[in-house]
């Protein structure tokens, strides 16, 4: 994710919601841009296979993210600060509605966004660049929440 992308953001509860200031109108406030693949570090993401593993998670509508960049395909229930729900993919972004958690990270992210601190997400995934480097995302572990 780019970090000159301008966010404003709300808190409700403990839902975080936050919508991207396009030149226009966005119609999916409440809504968060988690990934744009677009500008991403892997080169030419395949979408097909992307919106595949999205689906997955739809079967369980939510995902864990931890605080920080985890460098391990398994989720430290000890780092755990928010669910990731309602996940779409929307030409190469990739959005979704973020939930902080009653957890002792959950509440350092949550009151780091409520002081504007600028909260990016990270997609944390198993997949392959193959050789005509296309990046082919297998399975969506988490969407991992760091500040810039």
């Amino acid at each position: 994710m780019s970090n000159e992308i301008i966010f404003s953001e709300q808190i409700f509860d403990n839902v975080f919601e936050r919508k991207v200031l396009f030149e226009k109108y966005d119609p999916y406030l409440g809504y968060i841009l988690l990934t744009d693949f677009e500008n991403w570090i892997y080169p030419n993401v395949n979408l097909d296979l992307l919106n595949e593993a999205i689906n997955k998670t739809k079967e369980i509508n939510q995902i864990f993210g931890e605080f920080g960049q985890p460098d391990s395909y398994v989720i430290s229930m000890a780092n755990v600060s928010h669910l990731i729900s309602d996940v779409f993919l929307l030409g190469s972004k990739v959005y979704g509605k973020v939930t902080f958690l009653d957890t002792l990270q959950g509440r350092i992210l949550k009151e780091l966004s409520k002081n504007k601190f600028e909260i990016t997400f990270s997609i944390r995934a198993t997949g392959v660049v193959t050789h005509e480097n296309i990046t082919e995302i297998q399975e969506i572990i988490a969407w991992d929440a760091k500040t810039i």
